[in-house]
């Protein structure tokens, strides 16, 4: 085997002294999360000393509610007839409930983060929307108010820092406060608007989200369901 020649050992020296390259930087991309965390259960965990704006549960009450039902919504200005399902809670879930929802919509239990939780999703025309719904997420029994508030609070920051928590709204007739919110995500506009409120000794929060876009379509949708809420005594959530 021939010695190397003198110019090929100096580049290959050169390429063996040469410091490593640098690593380009990585830049992450963080995500609009458009579902509100669970807060960090601890000590700070008590009953609040308010009046519970969603009233007081009573003896559990066996409701005649048919399985489906149709009735009439008004989507996009224009009437129209609707086929609704019977939502009910599962076994164990915390507080018990029934309500109808409109057959275009998924519905879905979660008991995962510390708390339970009831969502509905778009599935308009059969195609499943994941960030167009309304969720009800109740906390664990006995949580501050004041924790809550503090988590849909840094919620709502991570979505439009400008959003004025100061400003009161008008909230729905159950709930102690309201905020609406709207933010910019992959060149679409997102609306919402979260509830805070108390059943008995659990606090909740309704939180509706979802494209500017299907403000006609989900309004009207998210009103029937919560129109039709029972809680397990039987009691409406309109009340």
């Amino acid at each position: 085997m021939s010695a190397l020649t003198p110019v090929v050992a100096v580049v290959l020296l050169a390429a063996a002294c040469a410091p490593p390259p640098e690593e380009e930087d990585v830049v992450e991309i963080v995500e609009p999360d458009d579902t509100i965390p669970p807060p960090p259960y601890s000590e700070q965990t008590a009953p609040t000393t308010l009046a519970p704006s969603a009233g007081v549960p009573g003896e559990p009450v066996e409701l005649d509610r048919p399985a489906t039902k149709r009735g009439v919504l008004m989507l996009e200005g224009t009437p129209d007839t609707v086929e609704f399902r019977l939502v009910e809670s599962p076994q164990g879930f915390d507080p018990g409930f029934s309500t109808y929802a409109p057959a275009d919509m998924v519905v879905s239990f979660d008991s995962a983060g510390g708390g339970q939780s009831v969502r509905f999703t778009a599935n308009f025309g059969g195609t499943l929307t994941p960030r167009a719904y309304a969720q009800v997420f109740f906390y664990p029994r006995s949580t501050a108010l004041s924790l809550a508030r503090t988590t849909v609070d840094n919620f709502i920051s991570g979505l439009d820092p400008e959003v004025d928590r100061s400003v009161s709204e008008a909230p729905e007739p159950w709930a102690f406060e309201q905020t609406s919110f709207s933010y910019p995500h992959e060149q679409q506009t997102y609306i919402g608007r979260i509830a805070l409120a108390q059943r008995g000794d659990i606090v909740f929060h309704l939180l509706a989200h979802y494209p500017a876009e299907y403000a006609d379509g989900m309004g009207p949708r998210i009103a029937a369901v919560l129109h039709e809420w029972r809680w397990a005594d039987g009691t409406p959530l309109m009340r």
